[in-house]
């Protein structure tokens, strides 16, 4: 897997067969990292039937791009 993007809390990952998968990382009060799982696109699916789970749009359109680019 490779980073595609990371930008905001936001880290987009892509497999050599192109499956995405998002994360948002952030940090607690007690200083331990929270990984948070917010979705994946599988190769047959397109990114209209993909949910980020409180992802918001400009971020997922930054994503889209960045997983467009990376083809």
């Amino acid at each position: 897997m490779r980073v595609i993007f990371n930008q905001d809390g936001y880290i987009a990952q892509v497999s050599p067969d192109m499956s995405c998968v998002v994360h948002r990382v952030g940090e607690l009060p007690n200083k331990q990292i929270l990984n948070t799982h917010v979705g994946e696109k599988l190769p047959s699916q397109d990114w209209r039937e993909v949910r980020l789970m409180g992802c918001p749009d400009e971020i997922r359109v930054q994503i889209v791009k960045a997983w467009k680019e990376a083809q």
